[in-house]
């Protein structure tokens, strides 16, 4: 199978970008979150400025990674398009990657102003409120990051092309061009 080094490149290009959106959410939930919640002489809101100074830092890092997943996605999208089933695919990949960029952009404009206005206020029911649907967000778009990397994963899959089905022999011998121009004169 030859391939070009564009193709290549931009593959590339969107594993990164997956990895570092995928992965900068989890390290944040999976490691800074617990470490931070559990080290002592923090008080609650420290650890949660931790943990939100930490998402804000990765929220530039994000829309980059998202806007160069659907750059490459659209770019590499005429290599899909000799298989309908392929096609398809890459557009749920797609559909799925614009999901999770628009779930990131809604968690950095919307809901972390609302938080920081919440905590400023000392109004913890309504900070609790957006904490929860801020994590509930980040769970889906792990979810769809997740998809999103299965769905790139088989895309990538060598696919085999079947052999052209053999002629089937007819029960009559193929004759001559001739032979059979000269029949259809003579009729």
């Amino acid at each position: 199978m030859k391939r070009t080094i564009l193709p290549t490149i931009l593959d590339t290009l969107h594993a990164l970008a997956l990895v570092l959106w995928l992965g900068g959410i989890v390290v944040i939930r999976a490691i800074v979150a617990p470490a931070a919640f559990h080290v002592t002489g923090l008080t609650k809101m420290q650890a949660g400025s931790v943990v939100g100074e930490s998402l804000r830092r990765l929220g530039p890092a994000i829309e980059v990674c998202g806007i160069v997943m659907v750059a490459v996605q659209f770019l590499v999208r005429r290599r899909y398009m000799r298989s309908r089933t392929l096609f398809l695919t890459d557009s749920v990949r797609q559909v799925l990657t614009l999901g999770a960029l628009l779930l990131a952009e809604y968690g950095k404009y919307i809901l972390f102003p609302a938080l920081d206005a919440a905590r400023a206020a000392n109004n913890m029911v309504a900070f609790d409120q957006a904490h929860h649907l801020y994590s509930t967000l980040a769970m889906v778009q792990v979810w769809l990051l997740f998809a999103v990397a299965v769905l790139t994963a088989w895309l990538q899959l060598p696919r085999v092309t079947p052999a052209p089905a053999p002629a089937t022999p007819s029960a009559e011998p193929a004759k001559p061009a001739a032979s059979r121009a000269i029949r259809r004169a003579a009729k």
